[in-house]
């Protein structure tokens, strides 16, 4: 009897215990989701989110008082975070992680809107068609709860009329604009968030005075203040500044440019940056522009310094860093109950993995590119001009240097309009380039000025090569029923201290002599 006393008493301590431990762990999981969503609200400032990213981090190393809901929740706002911050490798590698949890405990809501936050990262890459792709998919996800899909739908068209705004597909961009707004609306920066791409639309519509009626409807000092600056301020300054360049209002597009990259600079958010500064030197190169030499050079450095901050050996590094982390979280999938499960998880994983490699792969080439290629000539730009002529010098490589200039091209653009002048500036770039050897480098130094970059030949060989360009040019037929001719100033290593000062002078030469000559 004595023994069976104390039996009971043991098992009672025990379960007492047990008791104890389970509520302490139970009121720090409780205490672990308030924490959660209070850090999730870290999220207007980059020193703000840096701080959440600190904590939930934090809190993911002490796994065993974490739900497994919370434990998702966790992993999917560090990807949010990290997204934000323009930490793009770490962003996708959470969301990753989190669609894996997802999937394993059937919560395709949570999973819908990891997809979707990985398209907006695609977006700021320039992925904008597996970014349509990724959206798509996760709008067809089986979500049972009514309130949910509704928020997946609406947020899923608001992310795809952007994409549409950013593509030209204005049309459809505006289409979506109106299936979304049948959701409902989930938070008033959604609303913000539908006028800016609505107005960017109609901008790339042509319809600058539409465009500005529907961005003048934010209320830019009460709306904005509420939200976070990635979300609303960034874009809505980024279409604001086009609209007052297309209205002619210079000093104040720039005055917006500037506070626009102050943002984004402190923001963490160079691929917004970069995007938007390529929009402006593209508008002070263009003709209609009598840009001052200082203001170009400014923003053609901080261009140039830009891409060195993301540079391709950066791009590779997350490429191979996010690749590998991908494929040891695949390894994950072998733990999943059924076969069936396995399959699906690996076939839908397979399809992430590739849709990441394809982007972040093309990101790295269209980074390169873009630098250094010119928006309507589709040839090099002045800034790659500058690298690569930089480059001969310093290798000390024999070659010559043509400057080329359209004759008469003001003329050209007030008589039969810009539309016109562009035509011509494509056109006479594309019959250069046709002409020119894999040892010749044809560039848009500048409104209607190129330059080529000749090695391997000889003085004249390059004087040839000058002569039967500016045949060519004067031989293309035009519907106008004009004449376009070229004038050229050619300079040749060892020549003169300064190469380009010396071809320019040469270009003047031709010009004061009735152009349509090449001089040497």
């Amino acid at each position: 009897m004595k023994n069976r006393i104390i039996v009971i008493s043991i098992v009672g301590i025990i379960l007492l215990g047990t008791f104890n431990i389970l509520s302490k762990n139970n009121s720090k999981i409780e205490v672990n989701s308030k924490v959660i969503k209070e850090i999730s609200s870290l999220v207007y400032t980059k020193e703000e989110r840096e701080i959440g990213i600190d904590r939930l981090t934090t809190l993911l190393e002490d796994k065993k008082y974490l739900s497994k809901r919370n434990k998702v929740e966790l992993i999917s706002k560090l990807g949010l975070l990290y997204s934000m911050n323009g930490e793009y490798h770490e962003a996708i590698e959470h969301f990753i992680e989190s669609i894996n949890l997802s999937m394993k405990y059937d919560d395709n809501y949570r999973m819908a809107k990891d997809l979707m936050n990985m398209a907006h990262i695609f977006v700021n890459l320039d992925g904008y068609k597996t970014a349509e792709r990724t959206i798509k998919y996760a709008l067809n996800l089986d979500i049972e709860d009514e309130e949910e899909k509704r928020v997946i739908n609406e947020y899923g068209y608001i992310n795809l009329a952007d994409i549409y705004s950013r593509i030209d597909e204005t049309d459809k961009s505006l289409e979506y604009i109106e299936k979304s707004i049948k959701y409902g609306t989930s938070h008033k920066a959604n609303t913000i968030a539908r006028k800016i791409i609505e107005a960017r639309s109609y901008f790339y519509k042509g319809e600058i005075t539409k465009a500005d009626e529907i961005l003048s409807e934010i209320n830019i000092d009460k709306d904005i203040d509420d939200y976070v600056l990635i979300d609303t301020y960034i874009p809505y300054l980024a279409v604001r500044t086009k609209i007052e360049f297309a209205k002619g209002n210079e000093g104040k597009a720039f005055e917006l440019s500037e506070k626009l990259f102050d943002i984004c600079d402190k923001e963490g958010q160079i691929d917004i940056k970069l995007s938007n500064m390529k929009y402006l030197l593209n508008y002070l190169e263009s003709p209609d522009y009598k840009y001052d030499d200082e203001i170009i050079t400014h923003y053609r450095q901080e261009l140039i310094d830009l891409y060195n901050e993301i540079s391709p050996e950066k791009n590779e590094e997350s490429v191979f860093y996010i690749i590998n982390s991908i494929w040891d979280r695949m390894h994950y999938l072998e733990s999943l109950e059924t076969k069936a499960m396995m399959y699906i998880g690996a076939g839908f994983m397979t399809l992430i993995l590739i849709l990441v490699f394809y982007i972040l792969i093309s990101r790295l080439k269209n980074s390169i590119n873009k630098s250094r290629v010119d928006a309507l000539t589709n040839i090099y730009n002045r800034m790659f001009f500058d690298l690569t002529y930089n480059k001969y010098l310093k290798k000390g490589i024999g070659f010559g240097l043509i400057i080329i200039d359209i004759d008469f091209f003001k003329s050209i653009n007030d008589t039969y309009g810009h539309a016109f002048g562009d035509i011509v500036l494509k056109n006479v770039a594309k019959v250069i380039k046709n002409r020119l050897s894999k040892d010749d480098i044809i560039f848009r130094y500048g409104g209607e000025e190129f330059c080529i970059l000749s090695e391997n030949k000889g003085l004249q060989e390059v004087i040839d090569l000058s002569e039967l360009i500016r045949e060519e040019v004067e031989r293309m037929v035009w519907r106008e029923n004009i004449k376009v001719t070229i004038s050229l100033g050619i300079s040749y290593t060892g020549e003169s201290d300064d190469m380009f000062k010396q071809a320019d002078s040469n270009l003047y030469k031709s010009k004061n002599s009735g152009r349509n000559r090449v001089t040497y």
